[in-house]
């Protein structure tokens, strides 16, 4: 635990966006957490995700939405699960861009969020209300410490309701247990880690990743700003008057 939240500190501090950060966390975990001396990987796929209002989206992840179930509801302030870095065995599990249904996921409401198993219990588990996330209250997350932090974790991924994609992802991957961890940024959207792991994963193990969320949402903070209410728009500048002209 001392060396995971030490190497997510030292990444957060060299990272230059919220972008690298996110990449660096993905890889270091798909990296560094392994089975044996051999260095075999211990988990399958860790990927990273955040929540943005549909009118913040890319052209690429608003396309991605748009192809969703719940594109009906997709409007400027929607909240959308954005996959933000993604690190595994496979060659497209290595790139945001060749997601095929994760880009961006819709949030429209309290009822279909609870229809989506695994997103519905990753923030029940991680301590939120649902209604926090898609309208976070002003002050929600202020002054937080790593007790604060609670833990995703499903034990045995294998027949778990929780998990989807059961044969087509857990069995034919060897996927054990899934572990996350997450928590709100001062911008009032979510962060999750999620971590798909080929061993077992116990309570006692997983609850050591409080510090290390901790860690993560130093660096993230560093990152997380509000967009200007009012930008300057693009064509006025600054012009030196001339001289004689008061």
């Amino acid at each position: 635990m001392a060396e995971c939240t030490g190497g997510v500190r030292k990444l957060g501090s060299a990272a230059t966006s919220g972008q690298t950060v996110a990449e660096a966390l993905v890889n270091y975990f798909y990296n560094e957490l392994v089975s044996d001396k051999a260095g075999t990987k211990a988990c399958s796929l860790v990927r990273m995700f955040r929540t943005r209002a549909y009118s913040q989206l890319s052209a690429r992840q608003k396309s991605c939405a748009d192809s969703s179930q719940a594109a009906q509801f997709c409007f400027p302030t929607t909240k959308c699960l954005t996959l933000e870095a993604t690190a595994g065995d496979q060659v497209e599990w290595n790139s945001v861009s060749s997601s095929r249904g994760h880009q961006a996921i819709p949030l429209p409401s309290e009822e279909l969020v609870r229809q989506m198993p695994m997103i519905s219990q990753l923030i029940s588990d991680l301590g939120l209300r649902v209604s926090d996330v898609l309208e976070p209250p002003k002050d929600l997350f202020i002054g937080k410490s790593e007790e604060d932090y609670n833990i995703f974790l499903v034990p045995d991924a294998v027949g778990s309701a929780i998990i989807p994609a059961q044969d087509e992802f857990v069995v034919p991957n060897k996927i054990r247990s899934v572990l996350g961890y997450g928590g709100m940024m001062t911008t009032g959207d979510m962060f999750a880690v999620i971590l798909f792991s080929k061993l077992k994963i116990r309570r006692d193990t997983a609850d050591m990743f409080r510090c290390i969320a901790l860690a993560t949402n130093l660096a993230v903070m560093r990152f997380d700003v509000e967009p200007m209410a009012n930008p300057i728009p693009p064509t006025l500048r600054l012009i030196k008057p001339r001289e004689g002209s008061g």
